[in-house]
């Protein structure tokens, strides 16, 4: 009986160890993963940074000669090749690329293809991680040895923002534009509001301004013009997006205001899906892109300020005191009053300039979208 006892005992231990080398096998295993997949990551990081500083803007040939790894070869490839120690200890490292071959641009594919070559790019990054054993040989040659490798994958693409009029105000119809008491609407070296053709006046009272410094301050637009760019509002005219493509870049995606308490970033792309109300408990300060996909309310004492290009897919009610300075483009209704202070809208070229400088940039359309890879 002690013998059954101690054998069973000694099975259980057995078992035990079993059971306890295989979860440490596991916990090793995930680590190297999510190590590879960082390094990987890292090559679509850079890749990123070279799309943004290609002196040529947008795109067209994916060719930097970046080459950081051992040995180094007398007439290094094109692509981005770099590798970097990530534990001394195990004589690990990192070692990722980014080849001609991994970097397509799909803007045919994604339906861009009427705004030109580069504006969206699909990017693979393959990373590896390998024990470096020998620095005068290349990380896949004996005695060095790969010990997992990952290829992830996402999308560069550059956001446009161009409304097809210089005017503070870019309406649908002009009978849905109403400046009360205490609006003012300034076109400066742009129009000061600016509608399609045929479809009405904008009704402005006298004790409103509506001013432009450059011609008249209330202009019709056609949508077929041989002299300008057609007059179309759509998001895909504007920012070379559609909505939800618009979402998937923005710096901050809400669905209401309610969440904004803290404010907006000084610069960034800031998205709301539905509509938007702002008042002093929910203020509007910032900078950048504003899209909302419903209506946009300023309360009266909101003390709302933005300066860039707004854009309100339905209704705009805008109350004083409030300052938006760039371009706003409303599809629905417009209602600018003020109660013993001012609301303005005021065009700025020079605001707009800033925010396609930063914000046009190439940015991430979307998340890493597939991730491969393996032990060796």
């Amino acid at each position: 009986m002690l013998v059954v006892v101690v054998l069973l005992g000694l099975l259980a231990a057995a078992g035990y160890a079993i059971l306890s080398n295989a979860a440490n096998a596991s916990k090793i295993e995930l680590e190297l993963e999510g190590q590879t997949i960082s390094v990987a990551e890292s090559g679509l990081t850079e890749a990123l940074s070279w799309f943004r500083r290609s002196n040529k803007q947008p795109v067209v040939t994916f060719d930097p000669v970046i080459y950081e790894a051992l040995p180094r070869p007398k007439d290094p490839p094109k692509g981005i090749v770099r590798e970097f120690e990530v534990s001394a200890a195990a004589k690990l490292w990192g070692h990722y690329e980014v080849t001609p071959a991994s970097v397509e641009d799909v803007t045919a594919q994604r339906g861009r293809g009427d705004r030109g070559n580069g504006t969206v790019w699909r990017v693979r990054s393959t990373g590896w991680l390998y024990v470096r054993e020998d620095a005068t040989k290349k990380w896949n040659e004996k005695p060095n040895r790969v010990v997992h490798h990952a290829t992830v994958e996402t999308e560069f693409q550059r956001l446009a923002i161009r409304p097809p009029a210089r005017a503070a105000l870019l309406a649908d119809r002009g009978d849905e534009v109403t400046i009360s008491r205490g609006g003012r609407v300034r076109g400066t070296n742009g129009a000061a509001i600016v509608y399609r053709q045929g479809t009405g006046r904008p009704a402005v009272d006298k004790r409103a301004e509506v001013t432009s410094e450059s011609g008249a301050p209330v202009t019709q637009a056609s949508s077929k013009s041989t002299v300008s760019p057609d007059y179309v509002l759509s998001e895909l005219d504007v920012f070379g997006v559609r909505p939800n493509e618009l979402k998937a870049l923005a710096d901050v995606a809400v669905e209401g205001t309610d969440t904004l308490t803290a404010g907006l970033p000084q610069l960034g792309i800031v998205y709301i899906e539905g509509d938007a109300t702002f008042d002093a408990m929910h203020p509007l300060q910032g900078g950048g892109v504003l899209y909302v996909n419903g209506n946009l309310e300023i309360k009266r004492g909101a003390n709302a300020s933005f300066f860039g290009q707004v854009y309100v897919a339905g209704d705009l009610t805008m109350e004083a005191p409030s300052v938006f300075s760039g371009s706003v483009i409303v599809l629905g209704k417009v209602d600018i009053r003020g109660a013993g202070d001012v609301a303005e809208i005021a065009y700025n070229e020079d605001i707009l300039a800033v925010v396609r400088q930063k914000l046009g940039q190439y940015r991430v359309r979307r998340t890493v979208t597939r991730v491969f890879g393996e032990t060796s």
